[in-house]
């Protein structure tokens, strides 16, 4: 294999890069890596390597460098979040280096490939994460990403159980695995005995040997890859039955509660945010591995090593036996190890979180809210009863528009409901668009458009949404004619069969809206926007997000129509309702504290700019760093104007 040339997908949680600008035959060695991490790059030219690091997306690498080479990469090594650690690797020094993201110097391979698995297990265990249910928010249809994130880990076991049935699944698993791990004989060999070996009621075991299908697993999860995950969907079945049947013999036991551990890392942001959601609803994303050893735990926090901005966190879980029900399952291994499985979907309630000998305890009780915050979100959204759709719909929200694809062409397979079908073309369409097909999009709107005309009866809610769509489309291609003829078709449809105060028509007036803005016609723009804002208030306080973002977008306007004092006051207007809602240091507010500013610079009152200017930086502290375009440009107005005074 030409190691150089490897552009297959890495399906492993690290991708290695080894640079040696020497012409040494390293077959050998790279063999002996990939039997601890398969995805080894291996480069002795430095602008391919150099490139090629670059290129790298969404992957947390590890460099093995000569000393000679290091100084090569220092830029690149600096800038690079994604670059975690780096070893040096020198049959013929033992120097050392104060790079902080240098683990140490090697002459000696063995100790070298030693380090580097240690360094990987510990990098692993920074891919666990979690995301909080904010049920205030929920419940006012404020859906953000996160929200959507937690419902996803939620309904995912859900929409396993229901979805059709691949009798092909596991051989076109295992046919995959071999296929990718070709030339690796330990992988082979691992592989080998699972299509072998492996029954249903041994997936527990694989999965806390952490094999090959265990990291493949938790990798799918943590990109929320569907189509792997339904390759996968016989193991995760079994997991969970496995489980079910483990969980079973506890609760006979004479155990009342059990006590877990978990070592996790965490940015200062995150934790952050943790302590402000206090008696929240918290779950992970997939399967939480804990230890029955709270001093096994701390012991492992004293010793990793710190190469990241992230921090290492204690989680001390407590599972009251007699009051959880079958929905959070969790249960024992049968090993030495003493660990806990939670299976996918469990979800927790922080109780506290406080400093223990300069450790962060965060101290988790399980909870058995499964069903009401489904229940809940369904009360609210009473048409989001078909969780196959919902899954996707979900996916979408998150930003994984090409995973949201994927998803949904699996699905269309299996479809015969005009309805269903009509919906998963919606949502492909979308995310075509939003990825800039905008001819794909543009097909597949003309036909849902279709399809609804011909329907019996015509479905003109729908419709409305549809013809905005091809509005927006009309309009990213520069025809603005095409386009606001589409949103007034739109908003006529929206309002002949939406009661007054629908959000759907409040949605094409903003479309309608914003084009004029776009067009420099402001009058026109600004009485839309008006008609908006007061559909929007009625509706208050659900979809308050909707309408923050819609009194910036007007107070925008007056600016441009030099009224100052009225374009503050609406921008003031929605920073009060951010207020009601969210933290002090919500990123959402910068844009508001950034029109406000720009109104009071307007007004000529630049101590009031200044002031609001500050509010933004200390926002931009938290959340970016301090090369970021957006908080340099924050700095440079704070200078600019504080020499004003």
């Amino acid at each position: 294999m030409n190691y150089d040339e490897r552009n297959d997908e890495n399906r492993e949680n690290v991708t290695i890069i080894w640079f040696n600008s020497t012409n040494e035959n390293l077959q050998v060695k790279l063999k002996q890596l990939r039997e601890i991490n398969d995805y080894v790059l291996y480069f002795n030219q430095f602008d391919q390597c150099f490139s090629r690091i670059q290129s790298i997306e969404n992957e947390t690498m590890i460099l093995i460098l000569t000393e000679n080479d290091f100084a090569k990469f220092s830029s690149l090594i600096d800038k690079s979040s994604q670059i975690d650690s780096i070893f040096l690797f020198d049959e013929n020094s033992k120097s050392s280096n104060d790079c902080p993201k240098v683990i140490g110097v090697y002459d000696n391979f063995q100790l070298l490939c030693h380090a580097i698995e240690q360094q990987i297990n510990s990098i692993e265990k920074q891919f666990q994460t979690l995301t909080i249910w904010n049920q205030k928010n929920e419940i006012l249809k404020d859906f953000s990403r996160q929200s959507a994130e937690f419902l996803w880990f939620l309904l995912l076991k859900n929409v396993l159980y229901q979805f059709p049935s691949n009798q092909f699944g596991k051989r076109q698993f295992i046919e995959k695995c071999q296929m990718y791990y070709q030339g690796n004989s330990k992988k082979l060999a691992e592989i080998n005995d699972f299509e072998e070996n492996y029954r249903s009621d041994l997936a527990l075991e694989w999965f806390l040997k952490k094999s090959f299908v265990s990291k493949l697993l938790n990798k799918a999860l943590r990109r929320k890859d569907m189509i792997e995950l339904l390759n996968l969907r016989f193991f995760i079945l079994d997991l969970s039955n496995n489980l079910r049947k483990q969980h079973e013999k506890l609760r006979e036991s004479n155990e009342k509660v059990v006590h877990a551990y978990k070592e996790m890392k965490m940015s200062i942001e995150e934790l952050n945010q943790l302590k402000e959601k206090h008696e929240k609803f918290i779950s992970f994303n997939g399967y939480l591995v804990a230890s029955k050893s709270r001093n096994k735990t701390l012991a492992s926090i004293s010793k990793s090593v710190k190469t990241s901005k992230k921090i290492s966190v204690l989680l001390e879980i407590q599972c009251s036996i007699e009051d959880i029900n079958e929905k959070t399952l969790f249960a024992e291994s049968s090993s030495n190890e003493k660990e806990i499985l939670f299976d996918l979907g469990n979800v927790f309630q922080i109780e506290n979180i406080h400093e223990e000998n300069q450790i962060t305890m965060i101290k988790l009780n399980s909870s058995n809210q499964q069903d009401e915050i489904v229940q809940d979100f369904l009360r609210i959204n009473p048409k989001e009863t078909n969780f196959l759709i919902l899954l996707g719909k979900l996916t979408f929200i998150m930003g994984c528009y090409q995973k949201t694809m994927k998803y949904f062409e699996q699905l269309l397979i299996y479809q015969k409901d005009l309805e269903t079908i009509r919906l998963i073309q919606f949502y492909l369409a979308r995310s075509s668009h939003l990825q800039g097909d905008l001819k794909r999009a543009k097909d597949l709107y003309d036909q849902i458009y279709d399809g609804l005309m011909h329907s019996n009866p015509i479905n003109r809610k729908d419709t409305g949404e549809i013809l905005n769509q091809i509005g927006h489309v009309f309009e990213l291609q520069s025809n603005y004619d095409e386009a606001l003829r589409f949103y007034e078709k739109s908003l006529e449809t929206r309002e002949k069969t939406c009661s007054s105060d629908d959000p759907d028509i409040a949605i094409s007036l903003i479309s309608i809206a914003n084009l004029y803005f776009k067009r420099q016609k402001y009058n026109e723009a600004l009485e839309h926007f008006q008609r908006a804002v007061i559909i929007q208030e009625k509706l208050f306080p659900n979809y308050f997000n909707d309408l923050v973002k819609t009194l910036n977008l007007m107070g925008k306007v007056l600016l441009k129509q030099g009224k100052s004092s009225d374009a503050l006051k609406t921008f003031q207007k929605a920073l009060k309702i951010q207020e009601d809602f969210h933290s002090n240091d919500y990123p959402d507010k910068i844009d508001t504290f950034e029109n406000i500013s720009l109104a009071y610079e307007k007004l000529k009152i630049p101590r009031m700019a200044l002031v609001h200017y500050k509010k933004i930086l200390a926002i931009e502290q938290k959340y970016l760093s301090t090369e970021h375009p957006q908080r340099i440009q924050t700095e440079k107005n704070i200078q600019r104007l504080s020499s004003l005074k």
